[in-house]
């Protein structure tokens, strides 16, 4: 019997949010399994809160042994490990783990005694199925009967959450009427980046001529990026502090009826809030919106046009501008046709 399931997605955010449906197929399944799930602290905040969740731990410069001692103290009889890594596998070995499923093509799958055979850089379906593919290797080894459903994206937002997205919008005088358009013109190396100059044209057409109010959002790290963005823009964006939680910004998110990004984590946690999107993906085979693309909600996507590129060579590349390729206009269109939805 499986009584003690633990769960492994130590990368990004928009990871661990595309990791959140297989929690729920679980607890569907696994009723009464006590279901932990080991991340970042930085994504931590994802999964606080989550219903479908009994414990969450955190893998930070933790070294092999003590993530072992982690993993046999609290006795898992199965680990499914949606995000490989050496050192997490031999983790889960020494601490002799029962039912350790994985990916049957790294070097160190040995290590894992349920193997799933898929090829993800193939990209033949979308990361949240990749996942699913995982969670039904444990679901026929234990040999229970149930619905395997595709749930949508989850994060559960506390009410502080709810109310420090309500002062914030109080405080930049937006009214419920108002509409308020997301832009996040940052993609924390994950893509390539639309031009900030198009992104700036683009908040202006929407504040100046349609009258809508747009919401910039961005890290800490994009700081620079964001006002480079507001000097090259005539009209006032609302500027969203960069130090808001990951739940702070998605109770934000959701009061947004479209959200403009890159491929990047805060276009899933829209997607997780049933906001819907606007996502500009680059034309690489690696990046490919059939595997990133948002989940569950109305979407746009759009990419240049007559380009597919199985690597990126940047500066190196005659078309190193293709983001470009995506006109202001066409981003404007996908978004007016959104807000009339």
């Amino acid at each position: 019997m499986v009584r003690k399931i633990l769960v492994v997605r130590t990368d990004k955010m928009g990871d661990v949010i595309l990791a959140t449906p297989v929690l729920e197929i679980l607890r569907n399944i696994f009723c009464e399994s006590h279901i932990a799930m080991l991340v970042q602290s930085y994504t931590e905040d994802i999964i606080r809160g989550n219903k479908n969740v009994n414990e969450i731990l955190l893998s930070d410069n933790k070294t092999i042994l003590e993530l072992k001692k982690i993993f046999k103290e609290r006795k898992f009889d199965a680990a499914i490990v949606l995000f490989p890594r050496f050192k997490i596998a031999l983790a889960l070995f020494l601490a002799g783990v029962k039912i350790r499923i994985g990916t049957a093509y790294r070097w160190y799958s040995f290590l894992f005694n349920k193997r799933v055979y898929v090829h993800r850089s193939r990209i033949e379906k979308h990361e949240v199925e990749y996942n699913i593919d995982l969670v039904k290797k444990l679901i026929s080894i234990a040999k229970i009967k149930g619905d395997i459903f595709q749930p949508k994206l989850s994060i559960y937002i506390s009410q502080d959450d709810e109310k420090t997205a309500n002062t914030f919008f109080e405080k930049t005088q937006v009214n419920k009427d108002d509409v308020v358009v997301g832009i996040h013109p940052g993609s924390f190396g994950s893509a390539l980046n639309w031009p900030v100059e198009n992104y700036a044209k683009l908040a202006d057409e929407l504040i100046l001529t349609h009258k809508y109010k747009v919401l910039v959002t961005g890290t800490q790290k994009d700081a620079e990026l964001v006002n480079t963005l507001c000097k090259l823009m005539m009209a006032k964006p609302l500027i969203l502090p960069n130090n808001f939680s990951i739940k702070q910004l998605a109770a934000v998110l959701k009061r947004c009826p479209v959200f403009v990004s890159g491929s990047t984590g805060p276009m899933h946690l829209a997607a997780a809030v049933d906001t819907s999107t606007v996502s500009l993906f680059p034309p690489i085979f690696v990046c490919s919106p059939k595997r990133w693309s948002p989940w569950g909600n109305k979407q746009k996507i759009l990419m240049p046009e007559d380009l597919s590129c199985k690597i990126c060579t940047y500066d190196k590349c005659k078309n190193y501008n293709c983001m470009q390729k995506i006109t202001v206009e066409e981003v404007l269109n996908n978004i007016l046709e959104l807000l009339k939805q």
